[in-house]
C-alpha cells in the first residue's frame, strides 16, 4: 500500500521519506522515495501516512514516544489498520496541541464510542475504511445484492442475511 501511496503523490513533486521492516522497496527509486528509520521519519514529516500491516512488531507503533517525535505542524493518517496507533496516546497529543491534527480511516477500538473525544475535536477527519473498495469488490458486491433482490422478487430466500430472523418471504402476487 505504501507503494500505491508514492505513486498517486509522485505527480504532486512531494519529497517521500518512507521507512520500511524489509528495507527498500524495488521501485523506490523511480518513485523518488527516500528511505530511513521511523524516528527519523516522524521528526522530519509534515504528513505522517501509516500503511503497515499489524502485527507484534507494528502493534502501537505510534505510541508517547513516537507522537513525542513528530513535528507540532504535523498530521497523522492512518490508513492501515487501528492498532497501529495507541489512541489514548493520540487523544492526549491532540488536546495538547503536540500535532496539529489527524486523519483516520481505522480506530482501535473500532467502532468508536458514540461519546469517544476523537469525535468531538475540529483537527480529526474520521472516515470510513476503504481498503476493500476494488472493481473485484465492487463487481462481486453489486452482483450478491441483486441476486438477493431478484431472490425476494421471486419468494426466494437470500442466501446472505444479516438478521434471518427478521426477513419473511413470500411468494410474489
Amino acid at each position: 500500500m505504501g507503494a500505491d501511496l508514492a505513486r498517486l503523490l509522485q505527480p504532486l513533486g512531494v519529497r517521500i521519506v518512507a521507512t520500511n521492516r524489509r528495507g527498500t522497496h524495488p521501485e523506490a527509486a523511480e518513485l523518488g522515495v527516500e528511505f530511513t528509520d521511523l524516528d527519523d521519519l516522524l521528526r522530519r514529516s509534515h504528513h505522517v501516512v501509516l500503511t503497515a500491516a499489524l502485527n507484534a512488531s507494528t502493534h502501537r507503533m505510534v505510541d508517547v514516544r513516537a507522537l513525542g517525535l513528530m513535528r507540532p505542524d504535523a498530521f497523522l493518517v492512518n490508513i492501515g489498520r487501528g492498532g497501529l496507533v495507541d489512541t489514548d496516546a493520540l487523544r492526549e497529543a491532540l488536546r495538547a496541541g503536540a500535532i496539529r491534527g489527524a486523519g483516520l480511516d481505522v480506530v482501535d477500538p473500532e467502532p468508536l464510542d458514540p461519546d469517544d473525544e476523537l469525535l468531538t475535536f475540529e483537527n480529526v477527519v474520521l472516515s470510513p475504511h476503504a481498503l476493500c473498495w476494488t472493481a473485484d469488490f465492487t463487481r462481486d458486491t453489486s452482483a450478491s445484492a441483486l441476486e438477493a433482490v431478484i431472490d425476494v422478487a421471486t419468494g426466494r430466500r437470500p442466501r446472505h442475511l444479516l438478521n434471518p430472523q427478521a426477513l419473511t418471504v413470500a411468494a410474489p402476487a
